[in-house]
């Protein structure tokens, strides 16, 4: 891919907060490295956190609708500051009918020079080949050794040049979370540059990855709730109830939007894998057993984690 200059830029006007002393990667930095124990200085990583939460203020409203800085997303929300967003693809590029359709051109672009350095397909199915990868456009190549797509750009952060990879790791395959813990660790070392983890929606499978991520790296439970002669407490289609099963019931829509509730307008009893896969979603969180060695400070934690009760996106109505 040809170098940049400034003049193939967009905006570079565009800063909600103290410029960031944002340093791009190599091409051949390894996003798949394998985790070992480490320690994390936090001095880099609190101003990243602080630097992304003040350009992406969010009070339940999708920052990709409440920003203007991510267009070209749909349904994006903070995760971990600075470090994980989870969303889903814009409406007009796909639909449910359609099926799992990846990022196009105009969003990976929007991301890296947001200072993005790795968005995550999470889907199992209909990620980028190297032959449908807009080979006309210059941007974007593939990396022959992985697959991953690249994408070249100038910051709008800093105006310095960055590379975007787009890579495919389906996060309902248990072999592929400590690659997807480690990547978000790797996020939060010095000089780490923030993640976008999607699926169509924003809601399911992008809700698991950071359910998973808020239990590794937040302290939020999976232990299962129990009543007072300690039964462990379960839904009525046996999903088990924890608070981070919780988390990611209630942003998914929660009982407007459950797919095995009968006032629910979209409800299908004749849809015994969608209910069947939704309860199996929150029992999957219960089984989440937290990477060793893969701790954070307990400033960087109170920095870059949401409070308890994060909001949820009040437009249910806007979902697939």
């Amino acid at each position: 891919m040809p170098a940049l200059t400034e003049g193939d830029s967009m905006d570079t006007e565009i800063t909600k907060a103290t410029d960031y002393p944002f340093v791009a990667p190599s091409l051949t930095d390894d996003t798949r490295a394998t985790s070992a124990d480490r320690e994390v200085d936090p001095q880099e990583p609190l101003a990243r956190a602080a630097f992304y939460q003040a350009r992406y203020p969010y009070d339940g409203v999708p920052i990709s609708e409440s920003s203007g800085l991510l267009d070209e997303l749909f349904r994006v929300r903070p995760v971990l500051n600075g470090v994980l967003y989870r969303g889903g693809v814009l409406r007009k590029q796909a639909s449910k009918q359609d099926g799992d359709r990846p990022l196009g051109p105009d969003a990976l672009i929007n991301l890296c020079e947001e200072g993005f350095g790795t968005a995550i397909y999470l889907p199992g199915e209909g990620f980028y080949t190297e032959k449908t990868v807009f080979p006309h456009d210059a941007r974007l190549a593939v990396d022959p050794e992985t697959g991953d797509v690249l994408a070249r750009c100038l910051t709008r952060v800093s105006a310095q040049e960055n590379v975007l990879r787009y890579t495919q790791l389906p996060v309902e395959n248990d072999d592929n979370i400590p690659s997807l813990m480690d990547m978000v660790y790797k996020a939060l070392q010095p000089g780490g540059q923030p993640i976008f983890a999607h699926c169509r929606g924003g809601r399911h499978r992008a809700g698991l990855m950071a359910t998973y991520s808020l239990i590794q790296y937040c302290g939020l439970s999976n232990d299962p709730h129990t009543d007072e002669k300690g039964n462990v407490l379960q839904d009525t289609f046996g999903g088990i109830l924890s608070d981070a099963s919780e988390y990611w019931y209630r942003n998914t829509g929660g009982k407007p939007d459950d797919p095995r509730d009968p006032t629910n307008p979209d409800y299908d009893p004749t849809d015994s894998e969608w209910i069947r896969e939704f309860t199996e979603t929150m029992n999957m969180i219960g089984s989440f057993i937290p990477l060793p060695g893969l701790i954070l400070s307990p400033e960087l934690q109170q920095t870059v984690c949401p409070p308890a009760k994060d909001p949820v996106d009040p437009k249910n109505e806007d979902h697939f």
